[in-house]
């Protein structure tokens, strides 16, 4: 396996929790899992430290970081921003396919919902945003957000195991939806908005079930 491909899948289970914040890494069995030297299983750790989705502590060890909240609201705001910056153009070109793309996708996180996969829910939720991006002619605006978005993309993850969250999505993405269909502008921006920044009161709910993934500070 190449450094690259070894990034890639680190990256992929801190982010889905299958690395969960906390957990202490061993260089030498991530080497062995890989079937590579400890070279590239190094160069993942330190690049992955560069995202802080990694702590090294040298002669302590090397770990999974904690959600810190207050990057996970940094690119909370970045996201808000651009996605916000995005839609006056994206409303001047939406279309009945994009339109449809969207109701499809609801219908998605319906059923990812009533099974419970958390995963999947946030995965068809960043792709109802993403259309926002496509319509607008930004694709490479959510590519990028999406590689500088680890504690954020996480709190997220975490929102999703909350019934009354995850209910509370789909039911804005409905609302935001039929705004898109009205070509209401004004509207949409601050449907959006409210929509995401209302993890940062959700917030206070799921750290007091899961402290130990979240930074104390």
């Amino acid at each position: 396996m190449e450094r690259g491909n070894v990034f890639d899948e680190l990256r992929k289970e801190i982010l889905d929790l299958t690395l969960k914040p906390g957990t202490e890494l061993n260089l030498n069995q991530l080497s062995t899992i890989f079937g590579v030297s400890r070279s590239p299983v190094r160069d993942a750790v330190k690049e992955l430290a560069g995202e802080h989705l990694i702590d090294i502590y040298p002669q302590r060890g090397t770990y999974v970081s904690r959600i810190n909240l207050r990057m996970a609201d940094d690119e909370r705001f970045i996201r808000l921003n651009l996605e916000l910056g995005s839609i006056p153009d994206f409303i001047e070109n939406v279309n009945d396919d994009l339109v449809s793309e969207m109701e499809d996708l609801i219908e998605k996180q319906e059923k990812a919902f009533a099974l419970r996969d958390t995963s999947l829910l946030l995965k068809l939720d960043d792709q109802f945003h993403s259309i926002i991006f496509r319509g607008a002619e930004r694709e490479g605006v959510f590519d990028f957000i999406l590689t500088r978005n680890g504690n954020y993309h996480r709190m997220r993850l975490i929102s999703f195991m909350f019934d009354a969250i995850s209910e509370d999505v789909i039911r804005q993405h409905k609302l935001i939806l039929e705004t898109i269909k009205e070509k209401d502008t004004e509207r949409l921006l601050s449907l959006d908005k409210a929509h995401m920044s209302k993890l940062k009161k959700e917030i206070v709910s799921f750290r007091e079930t899961m402290p130990q993934y979240f930074l104390d500070k």
